[in-house]
């Protein structure tokens, strides 16, 4: 009697087709995530170039930089602290950063916490956000300007920079009066902007999550700025917060090691 050839696999034949494709996700799945960490640092370093580009053109509109943050103050020379409406860098350039709308919901008369801005800034805002760093968090900004060098008798010393009279950088306190391009002498590419502090307001060193939280993680918080401390300065280049900086020419550079 005629019997017709079997066409269907066998067990052994499925296990193996099964191993291949297995084998073959193995080695495609490594190359899909880097591409998408790639796209990730890309889209970091275009956050950090319109940031500045929205820095620079409020300082072309109105002659100086933005200040770093308004909060109370005592003038230079005097004991007497003024009070002051609470406000962040951040806010003071929504207009340039295609965020009008947004802006003309603020209201500067208040603290930015005030129930009156929550229209404002219960806003989340993509140019603020690191593509990168952990999801979930709201109103956030992973990028905050740079206002100083503190604790800094140690670099003097090793001959890594010189003594200077007045150690803040681009963007001064407003009792300090505001800076402006002119007043950069060597060079804006040279020039602190922005630091990367993404994750807040969880702190990250080395990729891993250490204790404690860092304040002004709100985009419109008065404490978002940022302050190089001794040990930023001595070893940024461990740091994942400080993975990239934005100088004031507006382009970003990555801190490698």
């Amino acid at each position: 009697m005629y019997r017709r050839a079997s066409t269907a696999f066998t067990l052994v034949e499925l296990l193996v087709v099964i191993t291949i494709i297995g084998i073959l996700i193995a080695l495609l799945l490594p190359a899909v995530q880097a591409a998408r960490e790639a796209a990730r640092r890309m889209k970091c370093s275009n956050n950090f170039k319109q940031l500045g580009l929205g820095i620079l053109n409020y300082e072309s509109t109105f002659g100086v930089f933005p200040p770093p943050s308004v909060r109370n103050y005592t003038p230079v020379g005097t004991n007497e602290e003024v009070k002051c409406r609470q406000h962040a860098m951040l806010t003071f350039i929504l207009p340039f950063l295609e965020q009008q709308a947004i802006y003309d919901k603020y209201v500067w008369e208040k603290h930015w916490s005030n129930w009156d801005n929550y229209d404002a800034t219960r806003n989340d805002i993509a140019v603020f956000v690191c593509p990168s760093a952990p999801g979930g968090r709201k109103w956030i900004t992973d990028y905050a300007p740079n206002t100083k060098i503190k604790e800094f008798n140690h670099l003097i010393d090793n001959g890594h920079i010189r003594a200077r009279s007045n150690w803040f950088n681009l963007f001064q306190p407003i009792e300090y009066g505001a800076t402006s391009t002119a007043d950069v002498r060597d060079g804006l590419s040279n020039s602190f902007m922005l630091f990367e502090d993404a994750g807040r307001p969880q702190r990250w060193v080395d990729g891993q999550v250490e204790p404690g939280i860092t304040e002004g993680d709100r985009w419109a918080s008065d404490k978002a700025d940022y302050q190089v401390q001794k040990k930023d300065v001595r070893v940024c280049l461990k740091y994942f917060f400080l993975g990239k900086i934005a100088v004031a020419d507006a382009f970003a550079r990555a801190i490698t090691h």
